[in-house]
Protein backbone atom coordinates (compact mmCIF):
# COMPACT_ATOMS: atom_id res chain seq x y z
CA UNK A 1 0.00 0.00 0.00
CA UNK A 2 2.89 2.46 1.21
CA UNK A 3 4.42 2.08 -2.91
CA UNK A 4 0.72 2.34 -4.37
CA UNK A 5 0.41 5.93 -2.38
CA UNK A 6 4.12 6.61 -3.44
CA UNK A 7 3.71 6.36 -6.88
CA UNK A 8 -0.04 7.67 -6.99
CA UNK A 9 1.59 10.54 -5.62
CA UNK A 10 4.15 10.95 -8.32
CA UNK A 11 1.75 10.63 -11.05
CA UNK A 12 0.16 13.39 -9.85
CA UNK A 13 2.67 15.70 -10.78
CA UNK A 14 0.68 15.30 -13.91
CA UNK A 15 -3.05 14.98 -14.92
CA UNK A 16 -5.12 12.12 -15.14
CA UNK A 17 -4.13 9.58 -18.02
CA UNK A 18 -6.28 10.15 -21.17
CA UNK A 19 -7.15 8.15 -24.18
CA UNK A 20 -8.90 8.82 -27.36
CA UNK A 21 -12.43 8.65 -28.17
CA UNK A 22 -14.05 4.97 -29.16
CA UNK A 23 -14.77 7.08 -32.66
CA UNK A 24 -11.53 7.80 -33.58
CA UNK A 25 -9.70 5.03 -32.74
CA UNK A 26 -8.31 1.95 -35.84
CA UNK A 27 -9.05 -1.11 -33.39
CA UNK A 28 -12.06 -3.11 -32.08
CA UNK A 29 -12.21 -4.42 -28.73
CA UNK A 30 -12.38 -8.31 -28.70
CA UNK A 31 -13.85 -10.41 -26.41
CA UNK A 32 -12.13 -12.94 -24.23
CA UNK A 33 -11.93 -16.75 -25.54
CA UNK A 34 -15.17 -18.37 -23.46
CA UNK A 35 -14.10 -21.24 -21.39
CA UNK A 36 -14.46 -24.32 -23.55
CA UNK A 37 -12.94 -22.57 -26.59
CA UNK A 38 -10.29 -24.40 -28.60
CA UNK A 39 -6.50 -23.71 -27.43
CA UNK A 40 -5.61 -20.84 -29.77
CA UNK A 41 -2.52 -19.99 -31.30
CA UNK A 42 -1.83 -15.81 -30.87
CA UNK A 43 -0.04 -13.91 -33.94
CA UNK A 44 2.79 -12.50 -34.03
CA UNK A 45 2.63 -10.02 -36.73
CA UNK A 46 1.91 -6.34 -36.10
CA UNK A 47 -0.63 -6.18 -38.39
CA UNK A 48 -3.11 -3.76 -36.44
CA UNK A 49 -2.96 -0.06 -35.64
CA UNK A 50 -3.55 1.21 -32.13
CA UNK A 51 -4.06 5.27 -32.53
CA UNK A 52 -4.08 7.22 -29.30
CA UNK A 53 -4.45 11.23 -28.73
CA UNK A 54 -0.77 11.96 -29.83
CA UNK A 55 0.91 8.54 -30.17
CA UNK A 56 0.19 5.40 -32.59
CA UNK A 57 1.56 1.90 -31.89
CA UNK A 58 0.85 -1.90 -33.91
CA UNK A 59 -0.27 -4.72 -32.39
CA UNK A 60 -1.30 -8.06 -33.62
CA UNK A 61 -4.78 -8.10 -35.49
CA UNK A 62 -6.22 -10.69 -32.08
CA UNK A 63 -5.31 -8.72 -29.48
CA UNK A 64 -8.08 -6.81 -27.87
CA UNK A 65 -7.66 -3.24 -26.43
CA UNK A 66 -9.89 -2.76 -23.63
CA UNK A 67 -9.37 0.72 -20.67
CA UNK A 68 -8.95 -0.08 -16.76
CA UNK A 69 -8.12 2.55 -14.28
CA UNK A 70 -6.31 0.31 -12.33
CA UNK A 71 -5.74 2.36 -9.03
CA UNK A 72 -5.35 -0.83 -6.76
CA UNK A 73 -2.19 -2.09 -8.63
CA UNK A 74 1.46 -0.45 -7.55
CA UNK A 75 3.16 -0.58 -11.45
CA UNK A 76 0.50 0.70 -13.80
CA UNK A 77 -0.95 3.62 -14.54
CA UNK A 78 -4.93 4.11 -15.85
CA UNK A 79 -4.61 3.50 -19.78
CA UNK A 80 -5.90 1.35 -22.19
CA UNK A 81 -4.84 -2.10 -22.15
CA UNK A 82 -3.04 -4.30 -25.34
CA UNK A 83 -3.54 -7.74 -24.66
CA UNK A 84 -3.11 -10.91 -26.57
CA UNK A 85 -5.64 -13.89 -26.75
CA UNK A 86 -6.04 -16.71 -23.83
CA UNK A 87 -3.91 -19.11 -24.89
CA UNK A 88 -5.20 -21.90 -23.25
CA UNK A 89 -9.12 -21.53 -22.03
CA UNK A 90 -7.83 -22.55 -18.31
CA UNK A 91 -5.36 -19.62 -18.17
CA UNK A 92 -6.61 -16.49 -16.16
CA UNK A 93 -4.56 -13.93 -18.46
CA UNK A 94 -3.90 -13.01 -21.97
CA UNK A 95 -0.96 -14.49 -23.88
CA UNK A 96 0.51 -10.91 -23.45
CA UNK A 97 -0.59 -7.63 -21.87
CA UNK A 98 1.05 -3.85 -22.52
CA UNK A 99 -0.25 -1.02 -20.64
CA UNK A 100 0.05 2.79 -22.52
CA UNK A 101 -0.79 5.48 -20.42
CA UNK A 102 -0.42 9.01 -21.32
CA UNK A 103 0.34 12.07 -18.57
CA UNK A 104 -0.10 15.33 -19.46
CA UNK A 105 2.40 17.74 -17.06
CA UNK A 106 2.59 21.59 -16.00
CA UNK A 107 5.48 23.03 -18.31
CA UNK A 108 7.81 20.76 -20.79
CA UNK A 109 7.71 17.10 -20.25
CA UNK A 110 10.89 15.54 -19.17
CA UNK A 111 11.01 11.43 -19.07
CA UNK A 112 13.83 11.79 -16.67
CA UNK A 113 12.52 14.19 -14.14
CA UNK A 114 9.26 12.10 -14.76
CA UNK A 115 11.41 8.94 -13.70
CA UNK A 116 13.13 10.50 -10.89
CA UNK A 117 10.28 12.02 -9.16
CA UNK A 118 8.56 8.41 -9.18
CA UNK A 119 11.53 6.66 -8.28
CA UNK A 120 12.53 9.26 -5.12
CA UNK A 121 8.46 8.51 -4.11
CA UNK A 122 8.72 4.61 -4.09
CA UNK A 123 12.31 4.76 -2.70
CA UNK A 124 11.03 6.87 0.09
CA UNK A 125 10.45 3.92 2.87
CA UNK A 126 12.85 2.11 4.99
CA UNK A 127 14.74 -0.78 3.49
CA UNK A 128 18.35 -2.38 3.60
CA UNK A 129 20.67 -4.24 0.99
CA UNK A 130 18.48 -6.86 0.02
CA UNK A 131 15.13 -5.00 -0.26
CA UNK A 132 13.22 -6.13 -3.24
CA UNK A 133 11.66 -2.71 -2.70
CA UNK A 134 14.35 -0.15 -4.43
CA UNK A 135 13.59 1.23 -7.33
CA UNK A 136 16.87 1.74 -9.44
CA UNK A 137 18.07 3.80 -11.89
CA UNK A 138 16.33 4.10 -15.17
CA UNK A 139 18.56 3.27 -18.78
CA UNK A 140 18.76 5.17 -21.80
CA UNK A 141 17.29 3.72 -25.29
CA UNK A 142 16.14 4.53 -28.25
CA UNK A 143 13.03 2.52 -30.06
CA UNK A 144 11.97 2.77 -33.76
CA UNK A 145 14.07 6.40 -33.70
CA UNK A 146 12.04 8.14 -30.35
CA UNK A 147 14.60 7.84 -27.04
CA UNK A 148 13.16 6.76 -24.13
CA UNK A 149 13.80 6.05 -20.53
CA UNK A 150 13.84 2.21 -19.02
CA UNK A 151 12.65 1.58 -15.52
CA UNK A 152 12.73 -2.09 -14.21
CA UNK A 153 11.10 -1.59 -10.37
CA UNK A 154 11.02 -5.02 -8.67
CA UNK A 155 7.70 -6.78 -8.49
CA UNK A 156 8.05 -10.25 -6.77
CA UNK A 157 6.95 -13.09 -8.97
CA UNK A 158 6.23 -10.94 -11.82
CA UNK A 159 8.46 -9.28 -13.94
CA UNK A 160 7.78 -5.21 -15.34
CA UNK A 161 9.34 -3.15 -17.70
CA UNK A 162 8.44 0.79 -18.59
CA UNK A 163 9.64 2.81 -21.37
CA UNK A 164 9.06 6.47 -20.79
CA UNK A 165 8.87 8.60 -23.81
CA UNK A 166 8.10 12.63 -23.97
CA UNK A 167 7.50 15.38 -26.11
CA UNK A 168 6.26 18.88 -25.17
CA UNK A 169 4.10 18.71 -22.42
CA UNK A 170 3.14 15.01 -22.74
CA UNK A 171 4.26 11.94 -21.25
CA UNK A 172 3.36 8.42 -22.14
CA UNK A 173 4.04 5.57 -20.27
CA UNK A 174 4.12 1.95 -22.12
CA UNK A 175 4.25 -1.09 -19.66
CA UNK A 176 5.10 -4.54 -20.29
CA UNK A 177 4.06 -6.82 -17.49
CA UNK A 178 4.38 -10.70 -17.01
CA UNK A 179 2.20 -11.38 -14.64
CA UNK A 180 2.59 -15.44 -14.07
CA UNK A 181 -1.07 -15.65 -15.53
CA UNK A 182 0.09 -16.23 -19.16
CA UNK A 183 0.21 -19.67 -20.68
CA UNK A 184 1.95 -18.89 -23.19
CA UNK A 185 6.19 -19.29 -23.59
CA UNK A 186 7.25 -16.35 -21.73
CA UNK A 187 10.48 -15.65 -24.19
CA UNK A 188 7.21 -15.39 -26.87
CA UNK A 189 5.37 -12.96 -25.10
CA UNK A 190 8.01 -10.29 -24.17
CA UNK A 191 8.95 -10.54 -28.11
CA UNK A 192 5.15 -9.53 -28.93
CA UNK A 193 4.80 -7.29 -26.02
CA UNK A 194 8.32 -5.36 -26.44
CA UNK A 195 7.62 -5.63 -30.21
CA UNK A 196 4.22 -3.71 -29.54
CA UNK A 197 6.20 -1.00 -27.43
CA UNK A 198 9.02 -0.78 -30.12
CA UNK A 199 6.38 -0.10 -32.57
CA UNK A 200 6.15 3.71 -30.45
CA UNK A 201 5.27 6.49 -32.84
CA UNK A 202 4.47 10.52 -32.05
CA UNK A 203 1.69 11.55 -34.48
CA UNK A 204 2.54 14.78 -36.00
CA UNK A 205 2.64 17.71 -33.77
CA UNK A 206 -0.08 19.64 -35.85
CA UNK A 207 -2.35 16.32 -35.74
CA UNK A 208 -2.91 16.38 -32.35
CA UNK A 209 -4.29 19.73 -31.83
Amino acid sequence: MRLLIALTSAVLLGSACAREDAGETEIESRPIASETAAAVEPETTLTTTYVGIDFSLKHPADARVEYDDNRNEVWLLPGDRIIGPRVDPDSKGGAYYVAASRIVTHGRASAAAWVDSVRRALNDHEFDEDSLFFVGPATDTTLNGQAAKVLDPPCGDCWVRHFVFARDSTIVVLTYIANGLESWDRQRAQRVGEGIIGSFEWKAASSTR
